[in-house]
Formats: structure tokens, C-alpha cells, sequence
């Protein structure tokens, strides 16, 4: 039997920018997934962390779905579990230009409760939502069976959570939202996926061995407070955090194994 839970992680593809070498980049991939499954290696699941699209519109995710995810299905028999979590060009900046533009100021109000997890949170960030529209309509079109926790995203927790057994071991997989408030291509230290939601995502894989957190941008880029809290609360829980945004050409297509003992 084996006892190992195996995973693709995958970053920052920029549908848009450069559509031909997109194309040639999912040919590369999806002959090296071919390659692995002839050896036996067959990922449990695949995260994707961020910047699918290049400018969040619609035609870029027609385009992975087309030409990325549904290929899948002709790899695999079934098709792993996909985790995907927005990157900041997964927002539609044309959306929601006014309510965006106080985005930096949410962190200085005292008492905000933009990053609550509950439905008074949910109601503040309601109003950036739909800058994220055609992403959750990218994710709804994969189909919930292949990555059905994905819009939690946008619910009142503000983060998805998902359990998988391996055995008798639980591995716990949380999904942020870094990107909340994204506003421009300089947002270093000024974001935060929010320490209370990540506190309740963390809370609700409390009792799993293993935990793994997905999100789009390192640690560094997160607003001084915020990123040491966030850093914190992942060190406590024994928390491994996967992300993109990094732009290497290593980032991109990663394999990795945790034994299940």
C-alpha cells in the first residue's frame, strides 16, 4: 500500500501575455504528467497558486480550461483533485475602480472587520467581489467534483478547506485569498489573506496530521503586523505554505511527496 500523499503545485501561468508560449508550456506539461503516470506516479492532487489569467478576463480561462485542465481527463482516468487559490492578476481591475482604490487603508482602520470570518465580514468584502467574477466563473465551469471547495473563497470563512485521508492519516488543504487587496503591480507590504480567517481555516483541519496552506504571494509581500501573525499561526499549526508569484521558472511545475507514516 502506499502510504505517501503526491502533489503537482503549479504557479503563475499568465494566460494572455504570451498565448503561443502558453500553448507550448501545456504541451511540455502534460507530456511529462504522461510520462510520471507510465512510471506509476500518480499526483493525489494539483494546486494552482494564482495568476492563471494575466489581467482576469474571461477569455484567459476559457483558454487554461480548454487547453490545460480538460486534457486532463485524456492523462488521467480520473482526474485529481484540482486547489486553486486567485493571484493578483486574477482580478479584474476594471471592476470596482472605486470601492478598490480604499483597498490599503482597510489594514489602518481600527477595529475593521473587512477580514472577519462571518457574514459581517463577508458583507464588507462583498463589494471587491466581483473584481474576482470571472475567476469563480472559471472555477464553476471545471465542475465541483474536480474542484469543489475552491469558491468557499468567497463565502463568509473567506477560505476553503478540504480533508484527505491517506490511511489512517488526515492531511488538511486551506485556501487563501492574498490577493483581497490587490490594487496594483506595488502591493508588496500591504496585504494580508486575514489572520482571523486563516485562524478559522486552521481551526477547521485542527485535528489532521499533516496541513498544507495555498496561497498566491510569499509571506514578505504581506503588510509588516499581518505577515508576522500569519507566520506565526502557520509555524504554531506546523503549517507548510506553498505559493506562487515568484516568477522563477522552477516555481512553476514542482512534484512533491509527504510519507504517510
Amino acid at each position: 500500500m502506499d502510504n505517501s500523499f503526491k502533489w503537482l503545485h503549479l504557479s503563475d501561468f499568465h494566460i494572455g501575455k504570451d498565448n503561443y508560449g502558453q500553448i507550448k508550456l501545456f504541451k511540455y506539461l502534460h507530456e511529462h504528467m504522461s510520462q510520471n503516470k507510465k512510471k506509476g506516479f500518480f499526483p493525489d492532487a494539483v494546486f494552482i497558486t494564482g495568476d492563471i489569467a494575466n489581467k482576469g478576463q474571461a477569455d484567459e480561462y476559457d483558454m487554461f480550461l480548454k487547453e490545460f485542465i480538460e486534457p486532463l481527463s485524456e492523462i488521467y482516468e480520473s482526474v485529481p483533485r484540482i486547489y486553486i487559490v486567485p493571484g493578483n492578476h486574477d482580478i479584474n481591475r476594471g471592476q470596482c475602480e472605486q470601492a478598490a482604490k480604499a483597498l490599503y487603508t482597510v489594514l489602518e482602520e481600527p477595529g475593521s472587520k473587512f477580514f472577519d470570518a462571518d457574514e459581517t465580514g463577508l458583507q464588507k468584502r462583498r463589494e471587491i467581489i466581483p473584481r474576482f467574477e470571472n475567476f469563480i466563473d472559471f472555477v464553476s465551469k471545471t465542475g465541483e467534483d474536480i474542484c469543489f471547495p475552491v469558491k468557499s473563497i468567497f463565502d463568509e470563512k473567506g477560505a476553503f478547506t478540504d480533508i484527505v485521508s491517506i490511511g489512517q492519516k488526515k492531511i488538511g488543504i486551506i485556501g487563501l485569498n492574498t490577493a483581497w487587496l490587490s490594487n496594483s503591480d506595488k502591493d508588496k507590504e500591504k496585504l494580508t489573506p486575514g489572520k482571523y480567517i486563516l485562524e478559522e481555516a486552521l481551526d477547521a483541519v485542527k485535528d489532521c496530521e499533516y496541513k498544507i496552506v495555498l496561497g498566491h504571494h510569499p509571506l514578505d509581500w504581506l503588510q509588516g503586523e499581518q505577515g508576522q501573525q500569519v507566520g506565526t499561526l502557520l509555524a504554531k499549526n506546523k503549517a507548510m505554505y506553498l505559493h506562487g508569484h515568484m516568477h522563477k521558472t522552477a516555481e512553476i511545475f514542482c512534484w512533491h511527496i509527504i510519507g504517510i507514516h
